[in-house]
């Protein structure tokens, strides 16, 4: 898997609601962030263009919700820029007002290392995008884990 990480430091706490089950990408709207479940998680997904040439993965900072870390970061404009579908999961492990990414690994919560890379195979299956870069980026909490994930 081709991997690019950019790592980037931000920081706010407040937590969000859960969308639909992920089933098949093309009932995605275009240029639109939806919300939809994977795992017991709600992830952020934001598709410019019916063929994205990649997948930019967003990994959002300690105590923040998918939906805000995308509107924090503008993630949906580089992802149009990178002709690329946006993917922002959310993190379980409890954090102040919201979650956390499960690094350094704590046994008694989930394992998101196996959790994203889950979540990888199963986007590039869903939209056709087996040979696809994955670019990943996190903020805080969420950079930490973009450079385990590496």
């Amino acid at each position: 898997m081709k991997t690019l990480i950019c790592c980037f430091f931000c920081l706010c706490s407040v937590f969000g609601a859960f969308g639909k089950e992920l089933a098949c990408l093309d009932e995605f709207s275009l240029g639109e962030i939806e919300y939809f479940c994977i795992g017991g998680r709600q992830a952020g997904i934001f598709k410019q263009t019916l063929h994205p040439k990649a997948i930019l993965l967003e990994l959002h900072a300690s105590g923040v919700t998918p939906s805000i870390q995308m509107g924090i970061s503008k993630s949906a404009q580089m992802a149009e820029e990178l002709d690329a579908l946006l993917v922002s999961p959310q993190a379980v492990r409890p954090y102040k007002q919201g979650t956390t990414w499960n690094i350094p690994f704590d046994a008694n919560y989930a394992d998101d290392l196996d959790y994203l890379t889950r979540l990888i195979e199963q986007i590039k299956l869903e939209a056709c995008l087996s040979d696809a870069p994955v670019l990943v980026m996190g903020y805080s909490g969420g950079a930490r884990m973009a450079s385990h994930l590496a």
